[in-house]
């Protein structure tokens, strides 16, 4: 898929027979752990990927993901603000049916 996944990797199976993958994806020039979204078609192969969609100074990790009756998607999963001994923080995004942050 491109991304150096590691650690969790959450699946969600599709109303329309496709898949969610949000993965940490380990491959940052940073060496930081990161959320990264793909989407993946009836055949398996890739419809969209979003290889950071939250992520940066420190240590983020893949929690859930969920799809709304509309299209848009929640991601749950934690982060870390204050670089690497900084305080761990649950997070809950919201992004649209392209796997972008949204209101």
């Amino acid at each position: 898929m491109g991304t150096d996944v590691g650690g969790n990797l959450v699946t969600k199976s599709l109303p329309s027979q496709e898949f969610m993958l949000l993965t940490n994806d380990n491959t940052p020039a940073d060496k930081n752990t990161n959320l990264a979204l793909t989407k993946l078609t009836r055949e398996l192969t890739k419809a969209w990927q979003i290889p950071l969609i939250f992520g940066g100074e420190s240590n983020d990790f893949a929690g859930s993901i969920s799809e709304l009756p509309d299209g848009r998607i929640l991601v749950v999963g934690t982060m870390t603000v204050g670089g690497l001994s900084g305080q761990k923080k649950m997070v809950l995004m919201k992004l649209n049916a392209d796997g972008k942050l949204t209101k």
